[in-house]
């Protein structure tokens, strides 16, 4: 059950408690003891439950392909201030390799952040050279 699924049938079950001291017995199955008891069965089941996520395959795909909005997203914003690269060397792209994406996002301040870990994380995420790089750049080549 999600949150808001939790949410509404606490606000549900609430809702019928009151209806209850209204209509003066008429629904007198939810009293405040069954009502308590089921709004901590449902607060139990959200801290059990967990939220499903991606593997980590497409964990490093959305995170190049965010890398590549963010260089975008830039790029935008240096041609909204007028900024024209005025040498070649201004053109130069970002760039990345994957065993420097790897290492970052999932072995991080962990104990195996070391090269041989890095490079068997990325073999596992089916990366065989490590050192290849992702390149995104901030202007096109005009030619």
């Amino acid at each position: 059950m999600t949150d808001k699924e939790i949410s509404s049938c606490i606000l549900t079950i609430d809702t019928l408690r009151r209806l209850a001291v209204n209509v003066n017995g008429v629904i007198d199955v939810i009293d405040d003891q069954n009502c308590h008891m089921i709004i901590e069965l449902l607060k139990q089941s959200r801290d059990n439950s967990e939220t499903s996520s991606h593997d980590e395959k497409h964990i490093l795909q959305g995170c190049i392909a965010l890398m590549g909005e963010m260089v975008e997203y830039f790029r935008e914003y240096l041609d909204f201030i007028g900024f024209e690269p005025e040498f070649d060397e201004d053109k130069m792209p970002f760039v990345m390799s994957y065993f420097h994406i790897v290492q970052r996002l999932f072995l991080w301040n962990t104990h195996h952040s070391g090269g041989n870990s890095t490079r068997t994380k990325c073999y596992e995420l089916g990366i065989e050279d490590s050192s290849k790089q992702v390149e995104f750049y901030l202007w096109e080549d005009e030619e």
